[in-house]
């Protein structure tokens, strides 16, 4: 078996993951993930390998920029983490952070202790979660 670089097309291409290539004629034109599927289970997909072994990470650095981020960062932090921590398989936490990051630019004028009581609620499910994990 070779080694083939994926494609400039696959998304992969820009982390310059590389794939096995099957040289058979039953290979045809199939997608380097396909590829990799067809090789066996003892190859692991890259993307889901890299989201596995940086999901722990990326929720930790979401509960910790949201934990130190003043008022004035908060949009634009719950904003780029929601976005980061959905892609990582966490979809209701990443969904509860946008909800914040759009109810802060809808409500710009709001108090601070009604801000920070929101802060708060998504903390506690990223807390929650964390602890999910860490059983």
């Amino acid at each position: 078996m070779t080694r083939k670089t994926i494609s400039r097309n696959h998304p992969a291409y820009r982390a310059r993951l590389t794939v096995p290539s099957i040289r058979t004629a039953e290979a045809g034109n199939r997608s380097p993930a396909k590829e990799l599927r067809a090789v066996g289970d003892h190859h692991a997909d890259p993307v889901t390998t890299m989201i596995e072994t940086r999901k722990k990470f990326v929720l930790e650095k979401a509960i910790k920029a949201l934990e130190l981020c003043d008022h004035t960062e908060m949009k634009a932090i719950t904003h780029e983490m929601g976005g980061a921590i959905a892609f990582y398989t966490y979809l209701e936490e990443g969904e509860a952070l946008t909800r914040l990051s759009r109810w802060i630019e809808s409500n710009l004028d709001a108090n601070r202790d009604l801000l920070e009581s929101k802060r708060r609620e998504v903390l506690e499910l990223l807390h929650m979660r964390r602890e999910q994990n860490d059983k």
